[in-house]
């Protein structure tokens, strides 16, 4: 995300960008509520929102260092009946789903820790956990990070309200410079994944404006 506004306000200096960070119920609840113009996160469809997919963020299984394994990935069925760290802040969503397709039932322990916490209760045998490509990107905790078998990922998406769809030349407030924020944003998340489509990014004007997201 600071790369993604680095190359915004190079680009549109004008416009100032306002970020929050919260839970999946804080984010999708003020761009339902036009707290937010942007939203950037995995689809859901407990909400109507206009999704732009972005990348597929896989999966991993994340298990203490000295976790018996029998080969170089981790079946998605050996997660029952294990004692399972269940991320919180509204992620569980995801990985919810995740089992429910592949119905897994493993013990879960429900948690309101971030990722990094995540990481070192599993280093400390509290238990294994499942976490995904981008949040593990930089960690080099003490843990064994092993891709799930069968392959296992979340979508992430950029969200805005139905009315306010990016890709239509509408005059609605900030509506060029979201179109802009939304292309700069799946030129980046290409880099980290497969190749993606690139939205233009249309030119603004030079009266300033605001993106919140």
């Amino acid at each position: 995300l600071p790369a993604i506004c680095e190359r915004f306000n190079a680009e549109f200096p004008t416009v100032t960008l306002n970020i929050q960070m919260g839970t999946v119920a804080e984010l999708y609840g003020g761009l339902r509520d036009e707290k937010f113009d942007i939203c950037y996160g995995t689809k859901n469809n407990k909400y109507d929102f206009k999704w732009t997919s972005l990348m597929s963020d896989r999966y991993y299984a994340i298990l203490p260092k000295d976790y018996p394994l029998s080969g170089d990935s981790f079946p998605i069925q050996q997660f029952n009946g294990t004692k399972f760290l269940m991320p919180g802040l509204g992620y569980d969503d995801d990985i919810g789903q995740v089992f429910s397709e592949h119905k897994v039932r493993p013990f879960v322990t429900p948690t309101y820790v971030d990722d990094p916490a995540i990481l070192s209760m599993v280093e400390h045998n509290l238990g294994v956990s499942m976490l995904s490509a981008l949040t593990i990107s930089d960690r080099h905790d003490n843990v064994r990070i092993v891709p799930i078998s069968p392959f296992v990922s979340r979508n992430i998406c950029v969200a805005v309200k139905p009315d306010r769809v990016l890709t239509q030349p509408a005059p609605l407030k900030n509506a060029p410079a979201k179109s802009a924020m939304t292309g700069i944003v799946r030129e980046s998340s290409a880099k980290a994944a497969r190749p993606a489509p690139v939205m233009p990014r249309p030119k603004i004007n030079s009266q300033e404006e605001k993106i919140f997201f």
